[in-house]
This record gives C-alpha cells, structure tokens and sequence, in this order.
C-alpha cells in the first residue's frame, strides 16, 4: 500500500465535535435564560456569522426558540428529558433529522432505532452498556452494510500511524468488541481488521466476492477483536468456587464446555480460542480466581506476567 499525507478528511470528526460543542454551548445558555445574538455567538467561538446562522437552523427545528429584537430566546416551559445530558439529546435529534434525508427504508430502520433509545433511557430498567459513538459515521455504515449484502469489494482510505493508506477489501462484518467498532474483512485472501473511526472515503467497486463461512464462524465465536482464522486450541481452566457461579451464568464464549466440579465447588471448564489474546484479558481480570491447566506455556506466560507486574 502506498502511504499518502494526511487528508483534509480528517477534519471531519474535529468538525463534528466543534458544532457539536458549539450547539451544545448555544442551547446550554439559552436554557439558563441567556438572550443570545449573532455577533455575539461568533466572537466567543471564534467563526463567522453565517457559521452561527446555520447553527441555528439546524437548532430551531429542534428546539422552541424564537427572535426578539435579533436576539434569540428559548420558550422558558421548555424542559430536557430527565436522564439525558444536553450533549446527548442535541445528538439524538440530529440524528432524527439526518435519517429524513436518506430513503424511506433507512428512516423507519432509524425511527425504531432513536424510539429504542428514548424508551430505555425513561425505562426504570439501567443497563450500562457503554459504546463508542459512531454518529459522525453513518454514511460510512450504510454503504459497508451496502456492500456486505451485495457481496461488493469496497476501497478506502485507511488513517494508520498519522498516514492514509488506500486498500481494497472484501467486507464481512461491522463488529463491537469492548465498546469499539470495527469492520471486519478480507485483504488478498488475509482475515483483517479496521478501526471503523479511522475508515474514509468508500467508494463501493463492481468487483464481487464470495463469503467464506469459516469466517463468519469464526466472527460468530469471537471473544474479542484478537481472533484469528488460524485453527483453535483448547483452553482448560480452573475456576476457584467463588467465581463459579459467574461462569455458569455467561459463558466466555459459545465454545465454553463444562468438565468437572471438586468437593469444594471449583469448576473446570474448556474452551476453544483462535489466538491467546482473546483469553489472556480474561484470565487476568479474573486472577487470583482462575488458573490455566493447558496449555502449560498459556499459563507459564501469565506467571511472568504477574511477576512483572509485582516486581514493578
């Protein structure tokens, strides 16, 4: 791949943030009872008026304001839903908003989305679930999901080590491990990998391609981002008997068989992994808790791990 300089691409997400951040400011004063202007607005964020103007375009169709004397104003019944940050319902509604300017399909899909979203925000359920927000990306996400349904090759330009780097894939999957989203394709036939934040530019090519189902599998009995299209080994543990009951109730992966229990309630269970990685994470936060049986340079590995760590 040849590497190229930084793109002006790459001021897409600080442009997010900064109206984000502007908008966010903007309503934040007015709900304080600020009366706000223009002018005003422009010098204290350092953009021109018509930056401030198209701000608040974007603003009053979400929100009760009104001009009085060129001065904008919010309805003072107006009240925020309880639970949510400020930050967070402006990028809600404009998300709504977004949807409309797509086709009808993606914007009943978008509708049941954010309605989801509302009712568990208000629900006196709490989950904390917590995922990268990836709204600066949707173009991008409508034409990978595009792409995956036809079986489509996509190129882009790929943000790695402060340089782009054009590549051609074939993509599978768009995944979520540990709160980070990722697509997951092929690259000359290797199993590859793509921070989705740091994706630009796709352009869909006519090139098709035919899925393979062993990657599919193995995405479906991934741990984490760390797995491998090599073949699995088995992993057996020793679970002490007071975290047993914790692995019973979710299993690490789909893989997870049980073995044996002892007198005292230790569990042994197995399990199949592509890489070390995926279970090494697992191992450790779990300690002193679990203990690998096999494979014996598994565990002689997260030995001198820990020795590391406490000589540290």
């Amino acid at each position: 791949m040849i590497a190229k300089k930084q793109k002006s691409s790459m001021r897409y997400k600080h442009d997010y943030d900064k109206t984000l951040f502007r908008l966010t400011q903007i309503i934040a004063k007015l709900y304080n009872g600020a009366k706000l202007s223009h002018a005003e607005l422009a010098n204290e964020f350092g953009v021109s008026t018509k930056t401030i103007q198209r701000d608040f375009v974007k603003l009053v169709v979400l929100y009760p304001l009104y001009q009085e004397n060129k001065l904008w104003k919010l309805k003072s019944d107006f009240e925020f839903k309880e639970h949510l940050s400020i930050e967070d319902e402006i990028t809600l509604k404009l998300l709504s908003q977004a949807s409309k300017s797509f086709d009808k399909t993606f914007q009943n899909r978008a509708d049941k989305l954010l309605s989801r979203i509302n009712e568990n925000i208000s629900s006196p359920i709490y989950t904390k679930i917590e995922l990268e927000d990836i709204s600066n990306k949707l173009t991008e996400l409508m034409q990978i999901e595009s792409a995956i349904t036809t079986q489509n090759q996509i190129q882009f330009s790929y943000l790695k080590d402060d340089f782009y780097y054009d590549t051609v894939v074939e993509p599978y999957k768009i995944v979520n491990f540990d709160g980070f989203w990722y697509l997951i394709a092929k690259k000359n036939g290797n199993l590859r990998r793509y921070y989705l934040q740091q994706v630009f530019d796709i352009e869909i090519l006519e090139d098709r391609f035919k899925k393979s189902k062993k990657i599919e599998s193995l995405i479906q009995n991934a741990i984490n981002i760390w797995f491998d299209e090599d073949d699995s080994f088995e992993v057996e543990l020793l679970i002490d008997a007071s975290v047993a009951k914790y692995f019973q109730r979710k299993p690490i992966t789909k893989s997870q068989r049980y073995k044996d229990m002892d007198e005292e309630g230790n569990m042994t269970i197995t399990l199949q992994v592509t890489h070390k990685n995926e279970i090494i994470p697992i191992i450790k936060y779990w300690l002193p808790n679990i203990k690998v049986l096999r494979p014996t340079e598994l565990h002689k590995e997260i030995q001198e791990d820990v020795k590391k760590f406490l000589n540290n």
